[in-house]
């Protein structure tokens, strides 16, 4: 799937992934190739990426929004936390 994080000034990222977890407001949530289309708001909190060879990146992000479109393609609108 691409992943793409925009904050209020930029796209921040662009990934190709195999899986997505963060936290929302109704628990954690894993976003995997294919999902169904999903709206729902974002926990600040620690965000996983892993790409395709196994690699597993944490960033951690403010409250925000994810957007899960057709076609695997999934967005997060929040800011990075420093």
């Amino acid at each position: 799937m691409i992943f793409r994080i925009y904050t209020l000034k930029k796209q921040y990222l662009e990934k190709e992934l195999v899986r997505l977890t963060l936290g929302t407001d109704i628990g954690q949530l894993t976003v995997l190739d294919h999902h169904v289309p999903y709206l729902t708001a974002a926990r600040g909190g620690m965000v996983e990426l892993e790409t395709s060879d196994g690699l597993v990146e944490k960033l951690e992000v403010t409250r925000g929004v994810l957007e899960v479109l057709p076609g695997s393609r999934v967005n997060l609108l929040a800011d990075l936390r420093v």
